[in-house]
């Protein structure tokens, strides 16, 4: 098997790859205001939750005519709290409004010196600091709106998750990873990821998958573990 890597602008790449072609999709597409990686338009960066999840689901379309009709599609996709990071930002901006030096050396980490969630006003429902958004629902709602089949909504549980610093909720130790198709029968060889149980016999890994974070030695800063794809495949 030749494996080849590919960097650039997937709706540009995919263009090389012939139509009704890919078996197997894992992905996680960048979350919504949690990163900048090349600038303003980029997934991630859209006004609201709404506009994020929309705009995700019309690209996985895009897509999908380089799928074989029986190909599964596993994605990641992380939520947020609204309001996230404002007061965070904040402390590194002086009396004057100035940013200071302390945030000027964070801008190589964060990508940026500013705040990253849009300023949406506070409605008193789902716009109200604190509220966890559920991003990661409305995503796996508007792609079966857009007619996707949802076969299971996996939990990627973190076990070396790092303790957050919040005192007022529970420390967050898991992502969905949602596994789409787009037909009823597809291909699935649940023999290929069949665990050990208790028992000394083979039996289905369930939806809960147990895998660490992984860093790298890179510039990118929210990468996932290579361990989450031979799960998915």
């Amino acid at each position: 098997m030749n494996h080849t890597v590919a960097c650039g602008d997937t709706l540009e790449l995919i263009k090389q790859v012939p139509l009704g072609s890919i078996d197997l999709l894992v992905t996680s597409p960048p979350y919504w205001a949690k990163r900048v990686y090349n600038g303003e338009g980029e997934i991630g960066s859209e006004e609201t939750p709404e506009a994020y999840v929309k705009r995700l689901a019309v690209f996985f379309d895009t897509l999908r005519p380089y799928l074989k009709p029986t190909a599964n599609v596993f994605i990641n996709v992380g939520d947020t709290y609204f309001g996230s990071g404002a007061g965070a930002w904040n402390k590194y901006v002086d009396e004057n409004g100035d940013i200071t030096q302390v945030q000027k050396d964070r801008k190589e980490k964060y990508f940026t010196t500013k705040p990253l969630q849009p300023k949406i006003k506070q409605n008193g429902r789902l716009y109200q600091n604190k509220q966890l958004l559920l991003i990661p629902a409305r995503f796996a709602i508007e792609m079966q709106e857009h007619g996707w089949i949802l076969r299971d909504d996996i939990i990627w549980h973190k076990p070396n998750r790092i303790p957050a610093s919040v005192t007022d909720r529970f420390n967050n130790m898991y992502e969905h990873v949602y596994h789409f198709v787009m037909q009823k029968q597809y291909f699935f060889d649940l023999d290929a990821v069949k665990i050990l149980g208790a028992n000394g016999r083979m039996k289905n890994p369930g939806d809960i998958w147990s895998i660490n974070t992984q860093p790298l030695n890179g510039t990118h800063t929210a990468t996932f573990p290579e361990k989450l794809i031979p799960s998915a495949s």
